[in-house]
């Protein structure tokens, strides 16, 4: 075969390569564009919905709003819960953009995130909450209780109730992460 005939076989084989890499490209980017609106749209959905129910005077009775902003954030509880799914339905796209690429390393992390990570922050979000309206009405009816007794350290009790049932939920959560994190690696037995 001549060396001129050899190299515009390679040549053509390179182009061949790039008009298929470049078509990869285009795919991600449709993958990119259609995640980001379906995320927008979500993400706007459920910051809606959630304020239309009042989710935030939820939270705030519980301390969450107090906790965000001791934080740093701007954001109220309706966006960090929308941002989360936000970040979801992203990373979502994004792995399906990253295995139309080819980079099989970053789709088998973003998996691990979508089927471990962001589930775990949602029911440690929830528990959190859920765990924190149960101790508002312990420490409600702690209170009660003891001013029915006529005690007068009714609103210490009520705060032991209130930092009980706390720690409590805050277990449940960490104990919910643990089953999680177990199932996600088992313990290996070596014999």
């Amino acid at each position: 075969m001549p060396p001129i005939q050899s190299a515009r076989d390679a040549f053509l084989q390179l182009w061949g390569q790039a008009i298929v890499y470049l078509h990869n490209i285009i795919g991600a980017l449709i993958w990119l564009i259609i995640g980001y609106i379906v995320a927008r749209v979500v993400r706007t959905i459920l910051i809606k919905g959630l304020r239309a129910i009042h989710f935030d005077q939820i939270t705030d009775r519980v301390g969450v709003g107090r906790a965000l902003q001791a934080a740093g954030t701007k954001l109220d509880a309706a966006a960090v819960l929308a941002a989360v799914a936000f970040w979801w339905i992203s990373l979502y796209f994004i792995e399906n953009a990253f295995t139309v690429l080819g980079f099989a390393q970053a789709t088998l992390f973003i998996n691990q995130a979508l089927g471990y990570l962001l589930p775990n922050i949602f029911a440690a979000i929830i528990i959190v909450i859920v765990g924190g309206l149960i101790a508002n009405v312990a420490a409600g009816i702690v209170r009660g209780a003891a001013s029915e007794a006529r005690l007068s350290t009714g609103d210490l009790l009520g705060g032991i109730a209130l930092g009980h049932h706390l720690v409590r939920g805050a277990l449940g959560a960490n104990a919910a992460q643990h089953r999680a994190e177990h199932d996600l690696h088992p313990v290996r037995r070596y014999r």
